[in-house]
């Protein structure tokens, strides 16, 4: 079997078993996404059409606080599979977060875009703006939430009935393995079990046909066009892991 390729297998229709589920946590314990969307909403809703120039910018600190809980999230999900640096722009972090393929971006992208127009032209955003702007963040939050809780580290995935393979990643070392079966381990007459567990099939014997560690990149200031295959393969079969149980 050759390396199979994430984008062309549906989440939907693979038969998944022998399912290892756990969870990560926050990459952060002082403060939560959700402190930022309840600021957010609580500026949205005391806010009241003035003429003071000090109460129309409260607004821009609804959105701002909307920007740091999708940034929060962000930083979680590339810290935990190895990818987060320092100094990377929310931009660049979005674009390896699109390429793993698991969230809607066009929307949050919509957000940073609007955000950096009031920070950089000194534009103030409209009641109406920040409204959508929060249910883009509080729609972020519940994704995230699911992904956080129910991450999937190692499973099996079935092709069709005679062709599956293993997906496995751990946790320590970043690294995503796929292992194919080669042939039924043999065990020797003397050794095989008995009793109640007469009926246990041994496992099969396989090979590595892919294995990687976080991306190889120097830094993820450059451009993902420049990422070796290797490294791509990486962020697709990462997205591929958490997509699977959306």
């Amino acid at each position: 079997m050759k390396i199979p390729d994430p984008r062309k297998i549906d989440p939907d229709r693979v038969k998944l078993e022998e399912l290892t589920v756990s969870g990560f946590g926050q990459l952060y314990n002082w403060v939560l996404p959700i402190d930022y969307i309840r600021r957010a909403k609580n500026l949205y809703e005391d806010y009241e059409e003035p003429e003071d120039i000090q109460k129309k910018l409260i607004l821009s600190d609804a959105l701002s606080n909307c920007k740091k809980a999708i940034e929060y999230q962000v930083d979680t999900i590339l810290s935990y599979f190895g990818m987060l640096k320092k100094r990377t722009s929310l931009g660049q972090k979005i674009e390896l977060i699109q390429l793993m393929d698991i969230l809607p971006l066009d929307l949050i992208k919509s957000l940073i875009d609007f955000r950096n127009k009031t920070e950089h032209e000194h534009y103030l955003p409209e009641k109406y703006d920040v409204k959508a702007f929060i249910n883009i963040s509080e729609m972020f939050h519940r994704i995230f939430n699911k992904l956080k809780t129910s991450f999937i580290f190692e499973c099996l995935i079935y092709i069709n009935d005679e062709e599956y393979f293993g997906l496995f990643f751990d946790e320590r070392t970043n690294k995503i393995t796929i292992k194919i079966p080669i042939g039924e381990e043999v065990i020797p007459e003397n050794e095989k079990p008995t009793g109640l567990l007469a009926h246990v099939l041994p496992a099969p014997k396989t090979r590595t046909i892919f294995s990687t560690q976080t991306i190889s990149s120097p830094s993820l200031r450059k451009k993902i066009k420049n990422y070796s295959e290797k490294d791509k393969l990486y962020l697709l079969w990462a997205g591929f892991l958490m997509k699977i149980q959306l």
